[in-house]
């Protein structure tokens, strides 16, 4: 009878043992309700992500969303620990802008003509593909950079126009062929009288 006793309480206290590791092990796991563990520290954008907007949140601090700092400046903000977020100042790229929390690229073609001008990266003084007008385009890549006759000397010949555009680097060019009767002259196609001498004509070839 006593070693029955002795037996029934050694195997009461490993339950109990079993149990209370059981409870103490489920709390430790436990899980918050988007899966982080409580009292983690989240960051939607992965980290510092400068070209992704990104929400941090944590338990003790509360949440903050990436913002702009001026024109090319981003506050950054992100995990530094596994249950606390900071946040830092970091500069776009060269050829981007702070726009909505997260560096993108900015690139506006502007007229010569125009009153503003919201486009840091590049400028185009035709406005574009304009091959009637001798243009040329500003861009931090190039400098400054002119369209340029192509072909041989005669009428129908092509200009080289530059233009700005939105994808990287943020502008390009395109062979434009001048129409019938049109003279590639100085940079532009110009329309040439049939009755006017050749030797008027003078062409930029390259």
């Amino acid at each position: 009878m006593d070693n029955q006793k002795v037996i029934m309480y050694v195997v009461g206290v490993l339950v109990a043992g079993l149990l209370i590791g059981g409870f103490v092990s489920g709390q430790a796991v436990r899980k918050g309700p988007g899966g982080e563990g409580v009292g983690s520290c989240s960051d939607s954008d992965g980290g510092q992500n400068i070209f992704i907007q990104g929400r941090v949140s944590s338990p003790s601090q509360g949440s903050a969303v990436d913002s702009c700092n001026g024109v090319a400046n981003l506050n950054e903000y992100y995990c530094y620990s596994k249950s606390s977020w900071t946040s830092a100042n970091m500069p776009c790229p060269n050829g981007y802008s702070c726009s909505n929390g997260a560096c993108t690229l900015s690139t506006t073609s502007v007229h010569t003509t125009s009153s503003t001008t919201t486009s840091i990266l590049c400028t185009d003084s035709d406005g574009g593909q304009n091959k009637f007008v001798k243009g040329y385009i500003v861009t931090y890549q190039t400098g400054q950079v002119y369209d340029y006759c192509s072909g041989t000397s005669g009428a129908n010949q092509s200009v080289v126009e530059y233009y700005c555009q939105s994808q990287y680097p943020g502008y390009g060019s395109i062979l434009l062929d001048c129409p019938e009767t049109y003279y590639c002259i100085d940079s532009a196609c110009i329309s040439f009288d049939t009755t006017t001498s050749t030797t008027s004509i003078i062409t930029t070839t390259i």
